[in-house]
């Protein structure tokens, strides 16, 4: 997709010829409504400001990968700024793909990002990445289902131990299990169990251990009790599960549960994950901008970063994409009432008091087979209603031999 407007020169080109920034885009912004949302109401805003054209590449994340990488070893670099997921950028940086931008960062004096990500965007002391948008876990639940909420407990400030016991009670005055973790085989699941673990002092990914021994016995304690909806293995998210009221309570990444809440704000309440003993806990991501390593227009590139990471125009890129949540603190003074917002303030909460871990999806052969092994043990605990701890050290056995050497 090609997003182009205005023409002039800017002080890294003093040829008079027009001037276009290559905006390369690694497996983000996929929806058409997405591109034209920033087509629209983003881009304009830079290309105005600095009389100039944006071009702007969408791939899916192998594709972009492939993309740079022949820019490379070609010498041809034709990308000036890349947009990557933040467990994608250790990858870039050790590959060389881009810029050390540390210095230019260190003048965005009137901003403050989160550190959540600072693992990813930041490499022995180096900042290569910017993050413009992130995203972390909540939970939701259908409004008539808190009546289910064991006795003092606020839906805002669940525990594990009473948020499993909401399910429980749930199921019980419903007559049949409605909770749903989505755990559709190579989709989130893992996220969800990491979140916890995460609360109980686990890191992520882990397995075993007596700190996931508690995770897997509130796991145990749901699948015991029938809390769990019997078709959630072949979902994905909560959203349409719940929309469609098969599911009261569900637990997934931000963007379904935001859409849940959007489309009927009066019958839903979201909230930050559950806290277990060590505080609440989620995975998060980031998408963030670097400068591509030899890039024709990198000054224009870095104004490009400097104008998506302001307060005012990332409020209303996370707005438009329908809440995401903005990785500056100071975007937290410009929300409002709507949905959008409530939605953004409720991950803000999660990125200002949780335990953050990225997705550390590079330092693993296949990250596809990490998902398997939480898979087979979450299943298998639902189907059996028990567990083995010799197939918890067998699984991180497993996970072991799948770490990079």
């Amino acid at each position: 997709m090609s997003l182009t407007a205005c023409k002039k020169t800017t002080d890294d080109n003093t040829s008079g010829e027009e001037k276009t920034l290559t905006v390369f885009i690694n497996g983000f912004l996929t929806p058409s409504e997405d591109q034209q949302f920033v087509k629209e109401d983003i881009l304009p805003g830079f290309e105005q400001e600095y009389d100039c054209k944006v071009k702007m590449e969408v791939y899916s994340t192998a594709d972009g990968k492939k993309s740079i990488q022949t820019q490379m070893s070609s010498n041809n670099v034709v990308t000036d700024v890349v947009m990557v997921h933040s467990g994608d950028m250790p990858g870039y940086v050790k590959e060389g793909w881009v810029e050390d931008i540390t210095d230019f960062t260190k003048g965005l004096t009137d901003r403050t990002f989160t550190d959540a990500f600072t693992m990813s965007t930041v490499i022995d002391g180096k900042t290569y990445f910017v993050p413009t948008s992130s995203d972390v876990y909540l939970i939701a639940a259908k409004k008539d289902a808190l009546k289910y909420l064991p006795e003092g407990a606020d839906f805002n400030k669940l525990t594990y131990v009473q948020f499993v016991q909401f399910a429980v009670n749930a199921a019980k005055g419903e007559k049949k299990g409605v909770t749903v973790f989505p755990s559709l085989a190579g989709k989130n699941l893992l996220y969800e169990i990491g979140a916890m673990g995460l609360a109980y002092g686990a890191d992520f990914p882990k397995l075993d251990g007596a700190n996931m021994t508690q995770v897997w016995d509130l796991i145990k304690k749901l699948a015991d009790n029938n809390a769990f909806v019997a078709t959630q293995s072949t979902v994905a998210d909560p959203n349409e599960m719940m929309k469609r009221g098969e599911a009261l309570i569900g637990f997934g990444h931000m963007s379904p549960i935001g859409n849940l809440y959007q489309s009927a704000p009066e019958q839903y309440v979201i909230a930050a994950p559950p806290s277990g003993p060590k505080g609440i806990g989620s995975i998060g991501g980031a998408w963030g901008l670097g400068i591509v390593k030899n890039a024709k227009n990198a000054e224009l590139g870095k104004k490009f970063i400097e104008y998506m990471s302001r307060p005012v125009v990332m409020y209303d890129y996370c707005v438009g994409l329908g809440g995401a949540v903005p990785p500056v603190n100071e975007v937290a003074d410009k929300l409002k009432t709507e949905p959008q917002d409530i939605i953004m303030q409720k991950g803000l909460e999660v990125l200002k008091y949780g335990v953050i871990s990225g997705v550390p999806s590079s330092d693993f052969t296949e990250w596809g087979a990490v998902k398997t092994l939480y898979e087979n043990i979450f299943e298998g605990i639902v189907k059996n209603k028990t567990y083995k701890e010799s197939d918890l050290t067998e699984s991180e056995t497993k996970l072991d031999a799948l770490r990079n050497k």
